[in-house]
């Protein structure tokens, strides 16, 4: 669960309410000489669950590499 400070995205992109549901659903590896990096792939998708209408929502692709230390 979301809230938002405001619904407000961008000048022309508002969610219905504040309060967001968030799935999320990735995937990823670990590797290196000591497992020191993580590479993968997240999706999110934030959305108010139908409590309001419109339920527009907005999904996120995300990339990522990390080091560990």
């Amino acid at each position: 669960m979301r809230l938002l400070s405001s619904p407000r995205i961008s000048s022309d992109f508002t969610l219905s309410t504040a309060f967001q549901f968030a799935d999320m659903a990735g995937v990823g590896v670990q590797f290196g000489g000591h497992q020191q990096y993580q590479a993968g792939y997240r999706f999110q998708h934030v959305s108010n669950g139908g409590i309001k209408e419109p339920n527009l929502g907005i999904n996120f692709h995300q990339l990522y590499l990390q080091y560990n230390f």
